[in-house]
This record gives C-alpha cells, structure tokens and sequence, in this order.
C-alpha cells in the first residue's frame, strides 16, 4: 500500500525506498523504522504539536481576513480557532470584535463575555466588555462587570445604579446603596442615591421621606426644593407644591432655578406682574445654561409684544442673557429675529451680524442679514458679510448674488462679474425665475464692461427661458437704444414689456429714450411726460432724457427748464452717494 495510517490518524507518506518488501535493504530497514517510531510515538504530544499548528494557522488567516474587512471567513477561521482550542480566550474576544463590526450586539457580547470568563483578570478584557455591553445595551453584562468592580471597592456605584435603573432592580439598588453606607458611612450622597431611586421607582412616600432629609442637611439648596414641590405635585398636592416653592423662592429671591420653574405656573395663572419679575431672576442667573434661559424669553416674547408696559423689563433681560452668551452666537441670532418681528431692523442686523461673525452658521439667518443689508444700501458691510458667510458657510447662490450686487454698488466691477458668473453657474438647477434674474443682471454687468457679445448672450439666454418677462424685455432695450444699435428690436421689446406694465415709470423712460433715438419726437415728449406724471420725483437720468426730447422738439424754454432740475437732482444724488461713503 503506498499511504499508512499512525495511531494518530494521521496521513503519512512514505518517501521513495521506505517501502515494506519481502527483499528489504538497508533503506528498507531505516524506512521500517521510522513507520515503527511513527506508530509507537506517545499520542499527545504528536496532537499537541500537531492542533498548536493548524490553530495557530487558522487565527492568522482569521486575522488576515479580518484586516481586509472579509468577515464571513474571519468568522469560520475564527470558530475552527475555537474548535481547536476552546480554552484559548483569544478567538472569543477577535469573534466580539468581528461581530461588533457587523453591529450584531448579540453575538458581539455573548463572545466577549466567553473570552472574559476565559481569563477574568484580563482588565482588558473586562473593559472591553463593558464598553461592548454598554454600547449594545446589554445591561445584564454591564451590571456583571460593574458589580465586581464595585466589590473590589472601585467608585462605580454611580455607574451600577445607572444599570440597574435601566432594568428596573431597585431591590439591587438599595442593596447596593446599602453596601456603599457599609463602607462610607450615611451621608448627603448616599441620601441623594436612595431619593434618585425613589423617584425613579415613583415611591413618592419614600422620595419625599429622603428629600427631607437633605433639606435638613442642605436648607438652601434650590433643587431638592424644586423636587420636593414636584413630588407633591406628583402625589396629587398641586396647590400644596406651588405654595411650597413660592415659600421658598421667597426666602430665595435671586435663585434662578426656582424662578425658572415658577415661570410656567406664572404662565398659567397669567400673573404676568411675578412673571417677568422671575424672567429677570433667570436671565441674569448664569447657573443656567444659555439655550434654556432663552427658551424663557420665547416664552414671555407674545406677551412683552402684546402688552407695552412689559416690553422693556423683556429687553432688559434680553440683553442680560447677551452678556454671557458670547460663546453662543445663536443667542445674538434669537435676538435679531426678535427686532426684526418689531420692525426694529438696524437692531435685528446688528444682532444678526454679531451672530454671524462668531461663527453663527445657519443659512436663513446669514441670508435675512444680507438682504436687510441690500436694502438698506449698506453696500461695504454686505460685501464684507457675503465674504465670510462664503467662508463659513460654503458656495450659495444667493449668497454669491448679494455679494456681486455689493461689489457692483462700490464699483468693483470685476469682482461683480465674477460672484455674479458663480450665482449663474450654481443657480441653473435652482429655481427658474431666480435663474433668469442672474442672467440679466449679468447681462447690465457686461454691457456696462463694454462686453456687448457677453451682454447680448446672458440676456438671450434669459428671454429663452422666459420672453415675457417684462423687466428683462426693458433693461436688454435700454441697453441696445444705449449703444445706438437695433433699435427696431428694442422697441419691438420695450413695447412687449409695457403690454404687460403700462404705468411702469423705468418702462416707459426706455420707451420714450428709444422714440428719441428714431427721431420720432413727438411720441418721446407724450411718453416722457407720461413719466413725469406718474411720478414727479425722477432720477437725474429721466431729466436729462426729459430735456434732451424737448430740446429736440424746439421748446428751449422747457429744455432750460428741465436742465435745471437735471442738474439739481445730479447734484442730490452726489451729496446722498458721499454719505453713503
């Protein structure tokens, strides 16, 4: 036979000239040999070399397929790891781990808590489990390991109550808490353990017995106070509860905490008087975080708006919140929204700006300053605000669209093509109309670049999307009567706007600019006096057009006239721009 079997059953194969033969030589006899050795070998030492290296093998290919993420055969090495060596607590815990990965908390704990069991003074592995039991909410593991952690006399006792709350084990809580007095001593802290557990298990006889306790220990502190009152409110003593913290609070006046919880019994009752006195206690109490105190001027923000005598002692405390919030820039946000609902928009973009410039990243708020800002001509701090919302915020449409108008209004007007390029090239999948008002703006910027071919492709491009629109219809006719060129086409387009607009001042100027170009002036004169009925106070723009069509008409008396005013309104609008400055 060419294959024999050892007592070990493993395969053995001879090499050549080890075969048995009726005529053996001396290779036959040496190869007679060492099968005898082979069969005669003690049985475990040839299995303990034998398993250490197909187990060891076996948890370096695990690991192999573990680092490159290949799960499903990490796990079937790992368990042939186990199979060999069942008492080795290496595979259970690489098996916790692989689970863990594939976020199967079963598994990944009931492993770790194999290899635990396999060497428990491993801290490791202890920690291990905890963290594993904890993040997959397998309390029964947490409260195992945590038990022996405090029966070694570590501070975990907060920690273990935690647990046993989780599953209800208040008989374990108090035993707990009880072993802790053992070692301690009764005390402030164990007293605040056991009402925790009370309040937690709804013993409100029991919480109150223990709140009273540490009031005795602690007459002054306001949240066993505020408990207290909650316990009895709890209990079905509601009057007896307010009464209780209303006793309190006034041997407390400046504790905000108390004045914080009262603050919605106020609200009930519509005791607005006690009311915003409270707000000041809690505004100006720094104990309490800021979100929280402003959750309470939100509260009270309808009333001080509908009732005038309480809007100060609101503002007041507004402000007060401000002064330690500057770490909070939503705070400075809340109160720019609150101005602006007033109507008070200098203060709400004050506000707004100082939110924004401590790192307030909310789009709509960085928006509603922006455009307060345009509409107010506050050209430079628009600029400088667009920029760094740009910054912190990342690319917006609009948001680049401000900052062009910006930089056009201070003359920059290489920087004005260039946001305005960005609005384009981010606004094309946005909304429509928005998309059209870029395009012809952008249009304006490069005719006033003396980019006709620019000029005519973006205001092409935004009367294919829309050819009714009537304020691109006027701008693009404007500019072409501007450089003197179409003027047939301009006002084919100046007519089509003012058949959707027919009292639009701008509209009409166009209308009656491009009658003067064609020489039609008497047209002009009806038309650009048309304007000037509709609306007396024009720009010096219209009153040159003004003078230029009566001059041309022969009334050099009107034209001498209107050239007055033109220059008077030049002359205006020079000393409004140096203010502006």
């Amino acid at each position: 036979m060419d294959v024999y079997l050892c007592k070990l059953g493993c395969a053995f194969e001879p090499a050549p000239g080890f075969y048995l033969t009726s005529s053996m030589g001396k290779k036959g006899f040496f190869g007679f040999m060492l099968a005898s050795v082979c069969m005669f070998m003690p049985q475990e030492v040839f299995c303990q070399d034998n398993s250490d290296s197909l187990y060891n093998t076996a948890l370096s290919e695990a690991m192999k397929n573990v680092a490159a993420d290949n799960y499903p055969s990490s796990i079937m090495y790992l368990k042939e790891c186990i199979k060999l060596k069942p008492g080795k607590p290496a595979p259970y815990y690489e098996l916790s781990r692989v689970y863990g990965k594939l976020a199967d908390g079963t598994q990944a704990v009931y492993y770790a808590k194999k290899a635990f069991a396999l060497d428990e003074n491993n801290l490791w592995y202890e920690e291990y489990l905890l963290s594993t039991a904890a993040r997959h909410e397998k309390y029964d593991a947490v409260q195992m390991v945590l038990e022996r952690r405090f029966a070694r006399g570590e501070d975990v006792i907060s920690g273990l109550l935690d647990a046993y709350s989780v599953t209800g084990d208040w008989d374990k809580s108090l035993s707990a808490v009880a072993a802790y007095e053992k070692k301690h001593g009764r005390s402030e802290t164990s007293a605040v353990y056991r009402k925790d557990i009370y309040l937690k298990k709804k013993d409100f006889k029991n919480a109150l017995a223990q709140l009273k306790i540490l009031q005795k220990m602690s007459p002054d502190n306001s949240q066993y106070a505020i408990q207290r009152a909650m316990v009895l409110n709890a209990s079905g003593h509601s009057d007896a509860s307010w009464k209780y913290l209303e006793e309190f609070y006034s041997k407390h006046p400046s504790d905000g905490m108390v004045a914080y919880t009262l603050l919605s019994r106020y609200n009930e009752l519509n005791d607005y008087d006690n009311m915003f006195s409270a707000l000041q206690v809690v505004a100006a109490d720094t104990s309490i975080v800021v979100q929280d105190r402003i959750k309470i001027l939100d509260m009270t923000a309808p009333i001080a708006a509908a009732n005038a005598q309480y809007y100060p002692v609101f503002e007041k405390s507004l402000l007060k919140v401000l002064e330690s919030a500057d770490k909070v820039p939503f705070a400075y946000a809340y109160a720019g929204d609150y101005y602006f609902s007033r109507g008070e928009n200098k203060k709400g973009m004050e506000m707004l700006r100082k939110a924004i410039h401590k790192g307030f990243d909310d789009e709509n708020a960085a928006l509603k300053l922006l455009y307060a800002q345009a509409q107010e001509g506050d050209f430079k701090s628009l600029y400088d605000d667009a920029q760094l919302v740009l910054q912190q915020n990342g690319e917006n449409a609009q948001v680049y669209y401000l900052y062009s108008f910006a930089a056009h209004a201070l003359g920059d007007l290489t920087t004005a093509i260039s946001a305005m390029e960005q609005a384009k090239s981010l606004a094309k999948d946005g909304s429509m109309a928005f998309y059209v008002e870029v395009c012809a703006i952008l249009g304006s910027y490069y005719h006033d670049a003396g980019n006709h071919d620019a000029s005519d492709a973006n205001f092409g491009l935004a009367l294919k999307i829309d050819p009714e629109n009537p304020g691109v219809l006027n701008n693009y006719a404007y500019f072409l009567a501007l450089r003197g060129k179409e003027l047939p086409e301009a006002r084919r387009m100046i007519e089509k706007a003012l058949s959707h607009e027919p009292e639009q001042p701008s509209f009409l100027d166009t209308y009656a600019w491009i009658l003067y170009l064609q020489k039609d002036y008497a047209k002009a004169r009806t038309t650009i006096e048309r304007v000037l009925s509709i609306q007396a106070d024009q720009s010096s723009e219209v009153l040159g057009h003004y003078r230029d069509i009566l001059k041309a008409c022969g009334d050099d008396e009107g034209a001498r006239k209107a050239d007055k005013m033109y220059l008077e309104k030049k002359a205006a609008e020079r000393e409004t721009d140096k203010k502006d400055e």
